[in-house]
């Protein structure tokens, strides 16, 4: 099954789709804060482009687990973490992360290396 648009998750299924998807890109963001808002249409635009190559998921940080927050060094809004294989492999943070063409550099770069 192909995924093109990004899919909500939760601190009880974050885990699975890190895990099961190759390449996997979540987006923490909350509701209050405007430039995770500003983010939402670019990671929806991204996530049907790059649909079959890399899964894009959106995590609400408003009432997390802690612990979670903890476990993925969640410090920032407006983060975006790569996984491969269920592996971290890079954090883009901030504005720099609200252009496509900075997040595409570095999806491509994990889809072409092993």
């Amino acid at each position: 099954m192909v995924i093109d648009k990004p899919v909500e998750v939760t601190d009880s299924t974050i885990l699975e789709f890190k895990e099961k998807y190759p390449l996997v890109a979540i987006d923490f963001w909350h509701s209050l804060y405007e430039p995770c808002k500003a983010l939402l249409p670019v990671i929806d635009e991204l996530a049907r482009e790059y649909a079959g190559k890399c899964v894009f998921v959106k995590f609400n940080i408003g009432s997390p687990d802690p612990d979670l927050l903890k476990k993925y060094n969640i410090f920032y809004t407006s983060l975006l973490v790569v996984f491969k294989n269920g592996i971290f492999v890079e954090y883009l943070m901030g504005t720099r992360i609200c252009r496509p063409s900075i997040i595409r550099y570095v999806l491509n770069y994990h889809l072409e290396t092993n």
